[in-house]
């Protein structure tokens, strides 16, 4: 529904007589001015409108002061065509004032049946809608009345207006009346009467339900917006019957708002928002089976998730070689490449990973503490799952393992969104864990993943705050700008590392190497690997042409300061954007520094707060190191490559979070929990 809506190019909108007259037969001078506004918006975003109004008989009526409608035809006539003068004066007085240009044409019935003057009517339209003007269409009721002798009346607008979407082969009919839909029974006299969102078929059922026609100023009526509906869906069209007390509501349904009834008989392709609805409606009902798991139950089904990927390890490596192809097509790096690859033993590495988060202790349901108030109440915080959890995250297959082995201990549903690089193997390795789920019988959709890459649906999990309880990016640092900018559901930023090595003035030598070798050249395309090695002044003679061989034979490329350059043969000059970018390649900045004050305060403006090593054999300068580097995760004399879940012991990792609120550094099952008080009591009531 959502997409048809937006991408209707071509709409027709009908508004009634109880839209433009207030009950007291007055004009509605704000829902015209309204009317124009909205059309006039929608015209300058390249839709082409063209407007079907009611109207010109309660208008003639307040300009007379007449509160009833006259008997005669000929008192109608002329009431009509004093109305229908006034109602085009305001309507183009008010377009005027939003720079739209608007035409009166009038019909009758005889001018659409005949294939001349309908072929003309045609060709004056569509000039009309080439030279932006607004067609503003209404029956010549001074002539179109049963009495003739020819077949010259519509029966109403509401018809009129369906034969008009078919006559210029609009994308889109939306009918404003005084009512917010179709409706099961009157919703005026029956509080239980059911708004039908969408309806495919019109039979004498529904044209039982839809009850009499009319208001006193207008001859519209349910009955007569279903014989409307009816010529719309022989004609392949769609078209939205909402209530018009508020015109505005046309930018609404045009948005993919889910208003009103739609009369649609095609497939329905749902828009992002809607794709996500339903990704979150079914996370939530399989969150709230999920959290009814206990210990043993969660432990057995990830056994078996473990299993079933080690088995299927043949389809998985098929899938990821479409993810490898088209990456080579695309000229993916090879550092890039290497995060998408599979292999056997990384597949049994991603099965290991969920056995050893199978084998933690469920925090689920433990109590962080206990304690009695002067009230005599037995209070307790207990651990319980976050509910529902978003994952938007970029290449590596292993995430959608490790996220939903942790999500699923949790007792937290998950919802995964991939990047497009890695979809096939993705794709894949949730449908074995949706099968593992199913044939155990429990909920597939406790793990989900979107197949939809597009950043419309991105951004559509990004505001689903109605579904989803909290969001993780992981990737590049674009997509974590742009998911903190632009989400509505609260976020764990897992940051980008540009991460540093400081070589201290006391540091060994061959430590300080294999550290920087391995932080830098292991695997230079993760998180945990370093961009920047500061050096201490008064070593860097000696260690950074003995540094240099060993890089050198790494293929990595060296961007050096003015100062370092000069002990180093194969460097190139550094910038400023060095100092800041994550490379996730082999290319390494190197800068001399004076002093361990100088080190931290180079890290305290350029780092991402992910992971920053010293090495060094003073203790105090270690110490300093520690205390004063605002880092997830500081390390004295090791590799930043540890900063990992699976290797602190968690298991594995939902990502390594950069931020101080709720969680902070590698995110395991306690950072993936909530907690709630529980309370005994034995009648206790407050004073």
């Amino acid at each position: 529904m959502n997409k048809l809506l937006k991408d209707s190019k071509r709409i027709v909108v009908k508004i009634g007589t109880s839209s433009l007259i207030h009950e007291n037969g007055s004009v509605n001078l704000e829902s015209i001015d309204q009317l124009a506004f909205s059309l006039s918006a929608l015209q300058k975003k390249g839709k082409e409108l063209i407007l079907v109004t009611s109207g010109a008989i309660g208008v003639g009526l307040d300009k007379l002061n007449l509160q009833e409608r006259p008997g005669s035809i000929p008192e109608q006539q002329a009431i009509a065509a004093l109305g229908q003068a006034t109602l085009m004066s305001m309507y183009a007085h008010r377009f005027s004032t939003y720079n739209q240009e608007t035409a009166q044409v009038l019909l009758t019935r005889d001018i659409v049946d005949f294939p001349v003057s309908r072929e003309n009517v045609t060709n004056t339209i569509e000039q009309l809608i080439k030279m932006d003007i607004i067609p503003i269409i209404n029956e010549n009721d001074t002539v179109a009345v049963e009495e003739m002798d020819h077949k010259t009346k519509f029966g109403d607008n509401d018809k009129l207006s369906a034969i008009v979407t078919s006559l210029i082969n609009a994308d889109l009919l939306i009918m404003l009346s005084d009512v917010d839909g179709f409706y099961s029974v009157n919703p005026l006299t029956n509080p239980e009467a059911k708004l039908y969102s969408r309806i495919s078929k019109i039979d004498s059922k529904l044209m039982e339900q839809a009850g009499e026609a009319g208001s006193r100023f207008g001859t519209g009526g349910m009955t007569s917006k279903l014989k409307a509906a009816s010529v719309v869906l022989e004609n392949d069209k769609a078209m939205v019957l909402a209530n018009g007390r508020d015109p505005k509501i046309i930018l609404d349904i045009l948005a993919g708002k889910k208003i009103g009834t739609l009369f649609y008989k095609g497939t329905l392709h749902p828009g992002p928002e809607e794709y996500i609805e339903g990704l979150g409606k079914r996370a939530q009902k399989a969150a709230r089976e999920l959290s009814l798991l206990d210990s043993d139950r969660k432990n057995h089904l990830l056994e078996r998730m473990a299993d079933a990927l080690e088995i299927t390890a043949p389809q998985i490596l098929e899938e990821n070689k479409k993810d490898l192809a088209r990456a080579r097509e695309n000229q993916v790096s090879e550092n890039m490449q290497d995060r998408l690859l599979l292999s056997e033993e990384r597949i049994k590495d991603m099965a290991e990973g969920i056995r050893k988060v199978a084998a933690l202790d469920d925090p689920i349901g433990s109590v962080d503490k206990m304690w009695r108030n002067a009230d005599n109440l037995l209070i307790g915080k207990q651990r319980v799952p976050l509910g529902v959890i978003g994952i938007i995250y970029e290449s590596r297959p292993n995430v959608t393992t490790d996220a939903a082995s942790l999500c699923f201990k949790t007792g937290n549903a998950v919802i995964l969104r991939g990047g497009k690089e890695a979809f096939y193997t993705n794709k894949m390795l949730v449908d074995i864990l949706q099968t593992v789920l199913t044939v155990e019988g429990c909920s597939p959709y406790a793990i989900q993943f979107v197949e939809d890459t597009s950043h419309d649906v991105a951004e559509a999990m990004m505001k689903a705050n109605d579904y989803l309880d909290l969001l993780i990016p992981r990737g590049g640092e674009g997509l974590i700008k742009r998911v903190k900018n632009t989400a509505r559901v609260p976020v764990i930023e897992t940051g980008t590392g540009n991460n540093h090595v400081y070589i201290d003035k006391d540091a060994q030598l061959d430590m300080a190497i294999k550290i920087v070798l391995n932080a830098k050249a292991q695997r230079p395309s993760v998180c945990n690997s370093i961009e920047t090695v500061l050096v201490h002044e008064d070593i860097a003679e000696k260690i950074l042409p003995l540094l240099e061989a060993e890089l050198v034979n790494k293929k990595v490329e060296i961007r050096a300061d003015e100062r370092a350059m000069t002990y180093l043969t194969t460097a190139i000059p550094a910038v400023d954007k060095d100092w800041s970018t994550e490379y996730l390649d082999y290319i390494l900045a190197v800068k001399i520094v004076d002093s361990i004050e100088d080190a931290i305060a180079h890290i305290s403006k350029y780092n991402t707060k992910h992971s920053d090593a010293i090495v060094t054999d003073d203790y105090f300068a270690s110490q300093k190191f520690l205390e004063e580097v605002d880092a997830a995760a500081v390390y004295t004399n090791a590799s930043t490559r540890f900063t990992d879940g699976f290797v602190f012991g968690f298991g594995a990792e939902i990502g390594i979070s950069t931020q101080k609120i709720h969680a902070r550094g590698p995110m395991g099952l306690d950072e993936l929990t909530s907690t709630k008080y529980v309370i005994y009591g034995n009648g206790q009531v407050r004073e």
